[in-house]
């Protein structure tokens, strides 16, 4: 295995590390292995290419230096940041309220008093959207750095399940398809803006220095 073999298996196991701390860690490493091939090129009796895989050979292996710097990452942002569940509980609510919000006509079937009680609440929503981007503490906890890369998996199956819920109004008595129409595109909108904005949230925390 060269080098580059091992700092690539060894970067595909990396999680929620950032790509500036990432770019670091494989030149600390890169440069620690050429120290090890140095050595046994000036000791041993190797070409090149021999040398360089005995001094890969002889480093921890990708997966355990993989897990060495995972634990040491998350160990850090934990023991800086911990203590945040009440404000990681506003951030959760900050994404899926909203998405909750939204699927109410698609169940009631009916838009009586919904456009009054939405519109304050999505700029609600929006108020604390922009208050959480700039002012949310330095980092969070690995354990809701996992807990928001989850909440994709929500956000991803949002449209799948207004779609099958606005399949299934079609066939009320007293379904109202033009506005429900018209209502779908607007949530399929603000979807991808609370999708787009969970993204740069969760760059942005990764991106932050530990």
């Amino acid at each position: 295995m060269t080098i580059d073999d091992y700092l690539h298996e060894f970067q595909s196991r990396l999680t929620y590390v950032s790509e500036k701390e990432q770019t670091k860690i494989k030149y600390d490493i890169r440069s620690e292995i050429e120290q090890i091939k140095e050595n046994l090129l000036e000791h041993e009796e190797l070409d090149e290419e021999e040398a360089e895989h005995q001094a890969v050979a002889s480093y921890l292996s990708p997966a355990d230096m993989a897990q060495e710097i995972n634990d040491q990452y998350f160990e850090s942002i934990d023991e800086q940041f911990s203590g945040r569940s009440i404000a990681f509980i506003f951030v959760l609510s900050v994404i899926l309220t909203p998405l909750g919000i939204l699927i109410i006509p698609f169940v009631t079937g009916s838009f009586n008093g919904f456009s009054d009680q939405l519109i304050p609440r999505l700029v609600f929503m929006l108020i604390a959207a922009l208050i959480l981007f700039f002012y949310y503490p330095k980092h969070i906890t690995s354990e809701q750095l996992r807990s928001l890369r989850q909440i994709f998996v929500v956000l991803y199956w949002y449209p799948v399940i207004l779609v099958f819920a606005f399949v299934l109004n079609l066939f009320r008595s007293d379904g109202f398809s033009m506005n429900l129409t018209l209502y779908l595109a607007v949530s399929l909108f603000i979807w991808l803006l609370i999708l787009f904005g969970t993204r740069i949230f969760y760059q942005k925390q990764l991106n932050k220095p530990l």
